[in-house]
């Protein structure tokens, strides 16, 4: 009979009901399809560091010698340890693709994963295994053979194999705003293979640990090389793994966060729907109560009301999900390499279930437990109306001069708690969403003109070959009115001999101070270093304190000499961190080289004319770095849809809801209005002008939420990018027309009602 009862009821109040359902699905939505595809990621990830024994921790220095691994291995918390040498170089073919070459006489840790051909040896001298993307890019076949410049080496190799490595999960070229496959390479081959490199000491010392925090070990490890390195890192701050890691880990705080807004507007939908039932249903319950139904029994009955819907709705935003996470992986896996990367379908899933079930039968029974207080006697009889009493809204000094439909409206607010805080609620998300959603879209273009006007302010990019010499690159550079670009790895530190674990890795860029390689400020203002300076990128000098006038110590990778430097400017770049400094500056440090690696001009360049030069990999054009961008931002524009499908929705939900609730809390009002005479339309005003209210006050207060919203998700992309939210006047303007046609919209969905409205009816029902 109560099931009956309650179906009967859900019927009556489809709409409500059905919004808890769609709330319930997205809920899940977002949370079963961003955490299955950081968790399934994150495992395997892990699952396949295990298995191919990828390093805890690299050593750089100078050279290491056998001695040196052994001491390492030697170690007690060291389990395995092998030298490596990592050199930079171009491909002849391919457009000069940049290329990674890994040298490796054994290997033992962090092995490739291999997909077609033969297993790495490094005893064979005569081949390459190069990663697939490059090859399935560029149509390379096994069997082919690969030619590369290395330190000015010519090196001609079969390849043997594809891989992947589990330390390149995430790449990109120095040259790309994100990844694209064609343009970089990474190989793997025998220490031996080289004739002319074979002198070289290995550059890197990689180890496996089982201790959790690699710099722990620094203080053995120095004893071991008598302090002969220059840095140890972990996998941090690697940027194949800390990018990949970085975005899983703020997919998972996306999974809770928006299924936990959906969550909170279903609470609310749910406690006003079920105590406008309940309170129409008093004598029933008294009746109910009468016959000797238990009140756990009656409580049951209502917070069942929501079970159905709540349990449907989680049930197919699980299985909706499942479909979400294809698309999602689908645009994952254009940037990052894992193999047998699948979402995992998590306990976690029916545990999010179940904790939105029950907390919407919880609403529902708290919006019950107060009438099941009342003896059956009184509940039998109609509820004694509310003592009259003057609303907060009428101790205004002016309430008196307010209109009719102002001090109707304010009543009603003030007397509606409940009501007015839902629509608030989902008026300050539907802003926050409908902001984000255009700020998304202002971002990416003003991104566009920062990167490519303001820090690139030139038209041609000209990559180096390793070995060109200085006298090379100044000659062209006053050829085409240039400026060299030299980039290298360091490690930085806020005071001298800081332990590993409070030193960062970051990059350092020395430029010539011409203007065609901008700074810009903390306000994205261009600006330029003052000589016997350098500049410090914002986020790091946030991070350990600094400011103008403070001195921060770094050293290249690969070398032990640490330098100190003067910070004359706080710049900002949103895609790369670290120091930049003054070629002039950097030329007068100890046991330095400069190395310039890019030309950039604003000159017009024939660009066959430069690549016949041998000191000369690549020239790419403006045109051709703004389509890399582009590209590499593709990721926006879906983010910009889903924003702006959410503040709709949210709103529509919302205020549907509301104003189904409204109308028939207020159906006996209403027809009293339209026995005194009010038409049609001014009692639908009355309606509509309390939305819009809400509307304004929901934007008021959404606004900071959105710009809060949109900066938090930037700002969890990685510790690399220091992403500023660009806004313009139209981004509020489009947002806040979006809110308010919708309300408006949405508010005269109920105008028909009022025109069917039974006035005869409606005030018998309620004598």
């Amino acid at each position: 009979m109560l099931v009956k009862k309650m179906l009967r009821d859900i019927t009556k109040n489809i709409g409500q009901f059905i919004s808890v359902l769609l709330l319930s699905a997205l809920a899940l939505v977002t949370f079963s399809a961003f955490k299955s595809e950081a968790s399934g990621g994150l495992r395997r990830m892990d699952n396949l560091s295990d298995k191919y024994n990828r390093a805890d921790g690299w050593i750089y220095g100078e050279g290491f010698t056998k001695e040196d691994l052994d001491a390492v291995k030697n170690l007690p918390k060291v389990k395995d340890a092998q030298l490596r040498t990592m050199l930079s170089g171009e491909t002849i073919e391919f457009e000069q693709a940049q290329v990674i070459l890994y040298l490796e006489d054994e290997n033992v840790v962090s092995l490739p994963y291999l997909v077609e051909g033969e297993e790495f040896n490094p005893a064979d001298k005569e081949s390459v295994w190069i990663n697939k993307q490059f090859a399935k890019e560029w149509d390379i076949e096994l069997g082919d053979t690969i030619s590369v410049n290395v330190m000015g080496v010519k090196i001609d190799k079969k390849v043997a194999g594809f891989i992947y490595s589990l330390e390149h999960i995430y790449i990109k070229a120095d040259k790309d705003m994100d990844t694209d496959f064609k343009n970089i390479v990474y190989m793997y081959m025998s220490s031996k293979a080289i004739d002319e490199l074979a002198d070289m000491k290995p550059t890197q010392l990689i180890f496996t640990t089982d201790e959790k925090s690699v710099k722990k070990l620094e203080e053995d490890i120095s004893k071991a090389l008598n302090g002969n390195y220059s840095v140890l890192v972990d996998a941090d701050s690697i940027s194949g793994i800390k990018n990949y890691v970085s975005e899983m880990e703020q997919h998972n705080a996306f999974s809770y966060v928006f299924a936990g807004i959906f969550v909170v507007v279903s609470i609310f939908i749910i406690m006003t729907t079920m105590r406008r039932i309940i309170e129409a249903q008093r004598t029933q319950i008294g009746t109910m109560s009468a016959l000797g139904v238990k009140p756990w029994k009656i409580a049951f009955h209502y917070a069942s009301y929501s079970f159905v819907p709540s349990l449907v709705g989680s049930f197919v935003g699980i299985y909706l999900g499942m479909f979400a996470i294809r698309k999602l992986m689908y645009i994952l896996t254009n940037y990052y390499t894992l193999p047998g990367w699948k979402p995992e379908f998590l306990p976690e899933f029916y545990l999010c279930a179940l904790v939105v079930v029950i907390a919407c039968m919880l609403s529902s029974y708290f919006s019950c437990k107060r009438l099941l207080r009342i003896e059956p006697a009184a509940a039998l009889r109609p509820a004694p109306p509310k003592a009259g009493k003057n609303t907060i809204f009428e101790k205004l000094p002016f309430w008196s001069k307010l209109s009719f439909t102002s001090t109707y409206n304010l009543r009603d607010i003030s007397r509606s708690k409940l009501r007015t805080a839902m629509c608030l609620i989902g008026l300050f998300f539907g802003t926050a969403f409908a902001l984000s959603a255009f700020f998304c879209s202002t971002t990416m273009d003003k991104m566009k003109d920062w990167s490519m006007d303001k820090v690139s302010a030139y038209n041609y990019q000209i990559a180096f070959q390793g070995n060109v010499d200085i006298d090379t690159a100044d000659k062209l550079a006053d050829e085409y009115n240039g400026e060299l670009i030299m980039g290298a790895q360091i490690e930085i530190a806020k005071t001298k001999n800081q332990a590993s674990d409070k030193r960062d890795a970051c990059n350092l860029v020395v430029t010539e101070g011409k203007g065609l390689y901008g700074l810009t400020d903390v306000d994205i203002n261009e600006v330029s270093i003052k000589p016997g300076t350098v500049a410090l990128t914002r986020k790091l000098a946030k991070k350990y304190g600094l400011e103008v006038g403070d001195t921060v110590y770094w050293h290249v990778y690969g070398e032990n000499t640490w330098y100190e430097s003067e910070i004359g400017l706080i710049n900002r770049n949103f895609n790369t961190q670290g120091i930049t400094i003054l070629r002039a500056d950097f030329e007068k440090l100890e046991n330095v080289t400069y190395k310039p690696a890019q030309l950039i001009t604003n000159d017009d360049v024939d660009k066959n004319k430069l690549l016949d030069n041998e000191f000369i990999t690549s020239v790419y054009s403006k045109e051709e770095m703004i389509e890399n961008f582009d590209k590499a931002w593709e990721a926006m524009d879906a983010l910009t849809a889903v924003f702006a499908i959410f503040a709709v929705m949210f709103i529509v939900i919302v205020l549907y809801n509301a104003g189904n609730l409204s109308f028939n809390e207020r159906k006996r009002e209403l027809a009293t209005l339209r026995v005194l005479g009010l038409s049609d339309s001014r009692i639908a005003n009355l309606l509509t002008v309390q939305n819009l209210w809400l509307t304004i006050v929901g934007i008021v207060v959404g606004t900071p939420i959105g710009k809060a919203m949109i900066t938090a998700m930037m700002d969890t992309n990685g510790e690399q990018y220091d992403y500023a939210i660009f806004t313009k006047p139209m981004d509020y303007i489009k947002s806040y027309l979006l809110v308010f046609i919708t309300s408006v919209v949405t508010s005269l969905l109920f105008t028909g009602r009022i025109k069917k409205l039974d006035m005869v009816s409606q005030l018998k029902a309620n004598e």
